[in-house]
Order: C-alpha cells, then structure tokens, then sequence
C-alpha cells in the first residue's frame, strides 16, 4: 500500500493544467491516495488526508452541479433567457473555481515547487515531507 500511495502522490502533479476536462479524472487520482492513506491505523490523521478529502469534495460539488446544468438544460427547453439556468450556471462556476483554487493550494502544499525551468518536470510530482508522513503510517 505504501509504494501505491507513493506513486499516486507523485502522480497529483499532473496534468500540469487543471481544467474543466480533466478536473474530474484528478479527484479520482485525489480519492484513491486518500483512501489508501485512510487505511493507515493511526490515532489521528495528518493534515494531508484531510486536505486530499477536501478538493475530492470540491471537485465532486463542481462535478454535481456541472450534471445539474446540463440536465436542466435539456429538460427546460428554455430560450437563453433562462433565469434558473443561469443561475445554475454561476453556481456551477463557482463551485469549478472554488474546486480549482483548493486542487492548486493542494499541489503547492505538498509538491515541491521547481527551482529552475528545466527541472520543472521532474520536480512537480515530488512530495514534500508531510505526504512522506502521512505514508508512513502505513507502513507502521
């Protein structure tokens, strides 16, 4: 379990670019690490975990509403005049910029930022000490 949660982890650098097509794919990269991590027996459980559970949380809001949208989309029928779904509409997109803000502070918490341009891509899945932590109590 540990060297799978290793692996996910480095894997939460990618896609460099988070957006509305590959938004949903990552929370189920987010959702696997912290299931994994959630199987650690310890008395309490390190901020990465809870943190990973928040943007799987987010991302699942945004994705909802996203569904909401398009589901009333074609059973309104409504010109785009459409009061409810429009608001529908800015929910959906602020639930998608909440979820994309939490997805970023995630990454640039427990990433390692790159130092130099050409060593962006092998430093950004790297894991900083507290994903190590947290990994560890599978191990223990």
């Amino acid at each position: 379990m540990a060297a799978t949660a290793v692996r996910l982890s480095a894997r939460l650098g990618a896609p460099p670019r988070l957006n509305k097509t590959n938004l949903h794919p990552y929370r189920l990269k987010v959702k696997e690490l912290q299931n994994i991590l959630l199987m650690a027996e310890a008395p309490s459980r390190p901020r990465f975990v809870e943190d990973l559970g928040n943007v799987k949380d987010a991302i699942g809001a945004w994705h909802d509403w996203e569904e909401l949208v398009g589901i009333a989309s074609n059973l309104l029928g409504h010109d785009g005049k459409c009061l409810l779904l429009a608001e529908l509409k800015r929910i959906a997109k602020s639930n998608y910029d909440h979820a994309v803000a939490l997805a970023h502070e995630l990454r640039n918490t427990y990433l390692q930022s790159p130092q130099r341009k050409r060593r962006k891509a092998a430093l950004a899945g790297v894991p900083r000490p507290m994903v190590w932590e947290a990994i560890a109590r599978l191990a223990g």
